[in-house]
């Protein structure tokens, strides 16, 4: 991105961003500082990056604006539930949630669950951008299950080096405690 600059991550890197009161940051990957027009201004979005390979990229965003009561309430119930695989159903229940990720024409859905990371429930849907070839996998978090606020996390890489590099994503994924 034009404008953009970036800054040096070590892997004792502590982040204070939102739900996630501390988490590693891979070795390698450095942080893309943004400027207020490249992004929305009621959205929030910390990009870090390989310095070798800027496509792998880990990204925690916040969408600035809560979820429906409706739409709140079912990712709140669905997270309530034990740790499962998504029914197609429940993944139509949150389809406003997860934009064009529900949409075949766009993402090539391959994990859609709710899973425990490190003592705290969360949506896991990963799969691949069909127009950019990146393999991403997302944890949903619910930040407030009051005023149905939500978190993200993201994990993208090309496909055909996603494997290469998803254990920097999972080593971190380790390491997250939460607020």
């Amino acid at each position: 991105m034009k404008n953009s600059k970036t800054t040096s991550a070590n892997s004792s890197s502590i982040l204070d961003e939102g739900q996630i009161k501390f988490m590693s940051i891979p070795p390698g990957f450095v942080q893309q500082l943004m400027e207020p027009s490249e992004w929305h201004q009621s959205r929030y979005v910390k990009n870090f990056h390989r310095t070798d390979n800027p496509h792998v990229r880990l990204v925690f965003y916040f969408r600035g604006n809560p979820l429906s009561e409706d739409e709140g309430g079912n990712f709140f119930r669905l997270l309530d539930t034990p740790s499962h695989n998504l029914s197609p159903e429940e993944i139509e229940s949150l389809e406003l949630m997860l934009y064009e990720d529900t949409e075949p024409e766009d993402f090539d859905l391959a994990v859609a669950r709710t899973e425990e990371l490190n003592g705290r429930d969360v949506l896991r849907f990963e799969g691949t951008w069909k127009g950019s070839n990146l393999y991403d996998v997302g944890i949903f978090i619910l930040a407030n299950p009051t005023t149905h606020v939500v978190q993200e996390l993201h994990f993208l890489a090309p496909v055909k080096e996603y494997e290469d590099f998803k254990h920097y994503f999972d080593e971190a994924l380790t390491t997250v405690l939460w607020t």
